[in-house]
């Protein structure tokens, strides 16, 4: 083998050595871009939150995983909100919203303006909750909303806490992820 021979084999395999270290740097440098772009959308456009409690039953499931999201293009009466309150992350069912006003009735049905609450997704009685610091009929509040469970014997929910604010939810549910044995 002659020198020319060898010093072409030793450019060959620093060539190559660079070739893979540039193709790492690239590889590093996609990664992070991918990494970036899901903290900007989990941050800023989606969520996600784990139920810790039953009180959407049967619709949503404790510890199912809920997908929700944060752009806010106004919540109505229906949607099933997360929400944070006094440091706990909540998972309840607007009824009413700011002006309206709210009653239970002995039966256990919720009254909105009077009339019959327009989801009545629940399938349980929604009680006045004993230790309740809440009078009815209630008014909710400007930019608030009345949040009930669909599980409404167990919720803790405006019953007992009140109307809550718009500044308090997090996003609309819009997907959940059915996660088993966990």
């Amino acid at each position: 083998m002659n020198e020319l021979e060898a010093d072409e084999r030793i450019i060959n395999k620093r060539l190559k050595q660079v070739i893979v270290a540039i193709n790492f740097r690239i590889l590093i440098a996609k990664v992070m871009i991918l990494i970036l772009i899901l903290f900007i959308v989990f941050r800023f456009i989606y969520g996600f939150v784990r139920m810790k409690d039953n009180s959407m039953e049967p619709f949503i499931s404790e510890g199912q995983l809920i997908l929700y999201s944060r752009i806010n293009d106004g919540y109505k009466i229906g949607d099933v909100v997360v929400f944070e309150h006094e440091d706990k992350n909540y998972v309840l069912r607007i009824v009413a919203k700011e002006g309206q006003m709210v009653e239970i009735t002995d039966e256990g049905e919720i009254l909105v303006d009077g009339f019959p609450e327009a989801n009545q997704s629940s399938l349980y009685p929604a009680n006045i909750p004993s230790d309740t610091k809440i009078v009815f009929p209630y008014k909710v509040k400007e930019d608030s909303y009345f949040v009930v469970g669909d599980y409404s014997i167990d919720a803790n929910d405006s019953r007992n806490f009140g109307a809550i604010s718009e500044n308090e939810i997090k996003g609309k549910v819009i997907s959940l992820l059915k996660i088993r044995n966990i």
